[in-house]
This record gives structure tokens, C-alpha cells and sequence, in this order.
């Protein structure tokens, strides 16, 4: 069962190394999660005449967006941010 799930995301050759897990983009698709500091990392290595945004553009033109994995920004800084601005929204 789960493999059959992996066959219908958007996986990207060599970038296994940035993965983090799946999540859903519609509450419906299941897809990859990357560690998009990693992957730009991986992809200068593999492709460096070739800016990562342009070929993250090109993987939303294509056209299968319910399908194409997710990128993200991990950031240690962003949980404790929007705690204090929660506080503040208490008091």
C-alpha cells in the first residue's frame, strides 16, 4: 500500500538526502516534504548553471501542483516568534 502511495507523488532524482517526510498540500494528496535549504544545496551540486527558483517554477508549470512536493524553510526561530505574539494577543 504504501508503495503505491509514493508512485503517485512527485519525487525528485537525487534529492533524496533533503526529504523530511509527507504531508498533504489539499487534505486529499499525500506528497514529499523537503527540506528546501538541503535541496537547493543538492541541486547547486548537481545542476549549478541552473538557479533552483527557475526549476521550482518549472515543477508548478508543469502542471500536476496537487502532486508536487512541498519545500520548506525550517527556521528554529519562527515557533518562539509567534508565541510571544501570541502572548501580546492575550494581555
Amino acid at each position: 500500500m504504501a508503495e503505491d502511495v509514493y508512485e503517485e507523488m512527485i519525487t525528485l532524482d537525487g534529492f533524496e538526502g533533503a526529504i523530511l517526510g509527507t504531508g498533504t498540500r489539499d487534505g486529499e494528496h499525500e506528497v514529499l516534504v523537503y527540506d528546501a535549504r538541503a535541496a537547493a544545496e543538492l541541486f547547486e551540486s548537481i545542476n549549478p548553471e541552473v538557479d533552483i527558483h527557475i526549476y521550482l517554477e518549472y515543477l508548478k508549470a508543469v502542471g500536476e501542483g496537487q502532486r508536487s512536493p512541498i519545500f520548506v524553510y525550517l527556521d528554529e526561530t519562527v515557533s518562539a516568534d509567534v508565541a510571544s505574539k501570541q502572548r501580546k494577543n492575550i494581555h
